[in-house]
């Protein structure tokens, strides 16, 4: 991926809020919106509901949780 590309997505992408598929149809969900983490790590605790500040992508185009201003992997929870 080059940085080019990247700054152009960047531009286009909308990182205040999220388009979620649900059985009728997408649904935006606006920062800050509420999680649960599905894991204990150094700094989260499973179970525990944390804000999403803000949505990022890093430079493999991954979609990240911006949480307690740290970028983490979407995967790492669950929509509440």
């Amino acid at each position: 991926m080059n940085n080019d590309l990247l700054l152009a997505l960047r531009r286009q992408c909308d990182f205040n809020s999220l388009l979620v598929s649900t059985p009728s149809g997408l649904r935006r969900k606006n920062c800050p919106f509420n999680v649960t983490s599905k894991y204990n790590l150094k700094l989260l605790k499973k179970g525990a509901i944390y804000e999403v500040q803000f949505i990022a992508i890093n430079k493999k185009l991954e979609l990240q949780y911006v949480v307690n201003k740290r970028p983490y992997p979407y995967y790492l929870f669950s929509l509440n």
